[in-house]
């Protein structure tokens, strides 16, 4: 089965309106945890080119600093995607692991 984030938006959006068990929720807001840090990470590339540049020299380092950490973060979050659904033995999402609700939350970020 492909990867959650190897799928086209359209076939996410339909697996996720089916009666299929996963993805779910924590998938769901995965993708959006992604989709701001990648947002966030743009505003800051803009920031750093052109007349924003110039406009916010005082404020370079922090926003460059600011990109690399919500690029990992976007990354991350990408991940958990795919972690949530993963088949753990079970074929369950982690948020109905045996370990309980909170198992994605120890073994994530």
């Amino acid at each position: 089965m492909k990867k959650l984030a190897e799928l086209t938006t359209a076939e996410f959006v339909d697996l996720l309106a089916s009666d299929a068990p996963a993805p779910g929720g924590g998938s769901a807001a995965a993708l959006e945890g992604a989709l701001g840090a990648a947002l966030s990470a743009m505003v800051c590339g803009l920031t750093t080119v052109g007349k924003s540049k110039e406009k916010y020299a005082d404020y370079q380092e922090f926003v460059i600093e600011s990109q690399k950490k919500l690029t990992e973060l976007k990354v991350a979050f990408v991940d958990v995607m795919d972690r949530d659904t993963d088949q753990r033995g079970e074929g369950r999402p982690l948020s109905r692991h045996p370990e309980g609700p909170g198992g994605l939350h120890r073994h994530s970020l």
